[in-house]
């Protein structure tokens, strides 16, 4: 298992050595400078308008899997880009044990005439990552489909049952099912419904993930190091389109930061101790009992100096 915490640590082809070292630098010297909290909100200021002049869509160096384990995870991105969004986990399960991610695209958007591009950004996305991508492209995903065409429901129902049945993945990850945007609600439903039509068939994980509402109950806080988020924002910045209109994946460290305020509450318990962790994400990590989706672990903090593998063990 590879800790990513220090910049000192980052593996062979996370960054050029320059880079690294120029980070390393700049670290000390922020560190060594800052005085007060005024520094450090015009510090945070000069990066995210500097972050906002790099060059998107820019080449780097990939990240690079560990030998593969024969695992594998499909995450269902309700849009392109969700898959990076709550991309944490089936980075480091690539990274640290060797998973193989495959990207369930299953809308490239409401806007039909960006379908194209978008279809192309999200292609360069997941090659970049070294992710598989099997593009479902469904119209239509909305809640309401269910009742106003459940004929089309059906088919979508099929065609995600199809692919977990092909893929026959450890885990399957998802929105939860108030994740407040349509196409998420829909995204969740339609999942959850494929597995119920698998029951018997798929013994695997449901991790459910949020971007527009947080989850009721989550269980698991999986912390983030300087390198996954830079590869997280790289690969975010090759939709490009998307990023050029709303700069959010220069925002992605602090919404990172925010997950690590609020997970120690929501999933440490109200006035528990938070993790000594800078970035993270927030999921909740379900096994089906018979009857229903249940936790399958208890509260965990999954650190850098853990396995990311961890968060599958009670």
């Amino acid at each position: 298992m590879q800790n990513f915490r220090n910049y000192g640590e980052l593996p062979d082809g996370a960054f050029s050595d320059k880079t690294s070292k120029y980070c390393a630098f700049r670290q000390y010297k922020i560190m060594a400078k800052l005085q007060n909290y005024f520094e450090y909100a015009n510090k945070m200021q000069t990066l995210l308008e500097a972050a906002r002049r790099v060059e998107l869509d820019r080449t780097e160096n990939a990240p690079r899997a560990a030998r593969a384990s024969g695992k594998k995870i499909v995450t269902f991105a309700p849009h392109p880009d969700d898959e990076i969004m709550t991309g944490l986990l089936p980075l480091r399960l690539m990274l640290e044990n060797g998973w193989k991610v495959v990207d369930a695209a299953v809308s490239l958007g409401s806007k039909v005439e960006r379908r194209k591009e978008r279809k192309k950004e999200l292609a360069n996305a997941c090659k970049y990552l070294g992710w598989k991508l099997e593009v479902l492209g469904f119209d239509k995903v909305r809640p309401a489909t269910k009742k106003t065409d459940p004929e089309y429901w059906q088919k979508c129902v099929g065609d995600i049952a199809g692919l977990i049945a092909k893929q026959n993945p450890d885990a399957v990850m998802a929105p939860h099912p108030k994740d407040a945007n349509l196409a998420h609600m829909a995204t969740s439903q339609l999942v959850r419904d494929a597995l119920k039509s698998l029951e018997g068939k798929y013994g695997g994980f449901l991790i459910e993930t949020e971007v527009w509402s947080d989850m009721d109950k989550p269980n698991v806080l999986i912390e983030a190091g300087a390198m996954h988020l830079g590869h997280l924002m790289t690969a975010l910045s090759r939709h490009v389109k998307e990023v050029e209109r709303n700069d959010y994946h220069v925002r992605m460290p602090s919404s990172f930061a925010e997950n690590v305020r609020r997970g120690a509450e929501v999933v440490g318990g109200q006035g528990g101790r938070a993790p000594n962790f800078n970035f993270g994400v927030i999921y909740a990590v379900k096994k089906f009992d018979g009857k229903k989706w249940v936790p399958a672990v208890g509260s965990k903090f999954v650190g850098l100096k853990n396995c990311a593998e961890e968060i599958f063990k009670k």
